[in-house]
């Protein structure tokens, strides 16, 4: 077993929660790199305890460092707030500042009516939807090419099957004809030697017989 299993076990065998813990012990008896890496666990875990048991010292704040004798002026202190609700006011009012050679113009931009709004929505949700579609439509392609091939190895792998199952059925059954054929080979054999010899017998009756019959003549 390598190494990597047994890492992954150390954890567990440092906190007492490793149930199979002899053959880990084996390990780290010839093994100086897992032996060590338990060392380092197991100091860790004592560290860690130290640090849970400690209690947390009372935090203290010199109450002067929060004070500022310097007056500063208001104009740095509300400047950014100002400058903060001058942009929003001209993100809401949609205004627009030309600066040129004739001097400053301020101008309100037409603010868009809901109906070319909602049609610049609508578009969008349709381009979206088209896009969405597209994206389906490509998966659902996808995984119709997949389950097709996937069909076409499940058949080929059947046909296999069945193609080698139908091998061994038949060298099984040549195999069972050949001993069967045999077997019946050596019981037709016995027979023949069992009528050869029953003949044998009788021709030497009844060649006896006729000897008989022709002292008695």
């Amino acid at each position: 077993m390598s190494c990597q299993k047994y890492e992954n076990q150390i954890p567990d065998y440092a906190k007492g929660r490793l149930a199979a813990k002899a053959e880990l012990e084996e390990h780290l008896k010839e093994c100086d790199r897992c032996a060590e890496k338990l060392n380092h666990v197991v100091q860790a875990q004592d560290l860690f305890r130290q640090w849970k048991d400690e209690s947390v010292p009372p935090w203290y704040r010199a109450p002067a460092g929060f004070f500022n004798e310097k007056r500063t002026s208001w104009i740095w202190t509300w400047s950014p707030m100002v400058l903060a609700c001058v942009l929003l006011a001209f993100t809401i009012l949609n205004l627009e500042i030309q600066i040129n050679e004739n001097g400053t113009t301020i101008r309100f931009s037409e603010v868009p009516n809901q109906s070319e709004i909602q049609r610049k929505f609508i578009a969008k949700m349709e381009e979206r939807n088209r896009e969405n579609q597209e994206v389906l439509k490509s998966i659902l392609t996808q995984f119709q090419a997949d389950h097709q091939e996937d069909v076409k190895m499940l058949i080929n792998e059947a046909m296999d099957s069945n193609r080698a199952a139908f091998s061994k059925n038949m060298a099984l059954m040549n195999d069972s004809w050949q001993s069967q054929r045999q077997r019946d080979q050596v019981r037709l054999n016995k027979q023949l030697q069992s009528v050869y010899e029953y003949t044998a017998t009788n021709n030497q009756n009844l060649n006896l017989l006729a000897n008989q019959l022709v002292r008695f003549k």
